[in-house]
């Protein structure tokens, strides 16, 4: 398990390929954004996509792929977000994600990103984790 740092950047996947952990997709409202934070991500036994999703608009602000069992840090723009878990084994693309067997949670509180707090989310389950998340209702937009 390794620790990659990563700067946001644009990500163009096609079905076939794979997205490398670590892989930033940015949504087109958050470019140029100039405060930013930290978040770093520990995945489980499966892949992960991280999403930020602006809790007000419902726009993508930003996704982030782990690789199951790695460990991603990356900088993140300052904001208020809800944040999408969407985990599996085998990638299908962006539009599928992880295929039939794809989980997509959310975590239960809104997350707050500033300049001087950032925050790590470890994805392994154990009992009295303090990340509450639950089952959504629908897919979220492809990527």
């Amino acid at each position: 398990m390794g620790t990659r740092s990563v700067m946001a950047g644009f990500l163009i996947s096609s079905r076939r390929s794979r997205f490398r952990s670590g892989s930033v997709t940015v949504g087109a409202n958050v470019i140029g954004l100039i405060k930013r934070s930290n978040l770093t991500i520990e995945a489980a036994d499966s892949n992960t996509v991280v999403q930020l999703v602006d809790p007000d608009t419902n726009a993508h602000a930003l996704s982030i792929y782990v690789a199951a069992n790695d460990r991603v840090s990356l900088p993140v723009p300052a904001g208020t977000y809800r944040v999408c878990l969407i985990e599996g084994r085998k990638w299908h693309g962006a539009r599928r994600y992880f295929g039939p067997n794809t989980s997509y949670e959310t975590v239960a509180s809104l997350i707050e990103f500033t300049p001087t707090m950032g925050h790590v989310i470890d994805l392994h389950r154990r009992p009295g984790g303090n990340l509450e998340t639950r089952m959504m209702g629908s897919r979220p937009a492809p990527l």
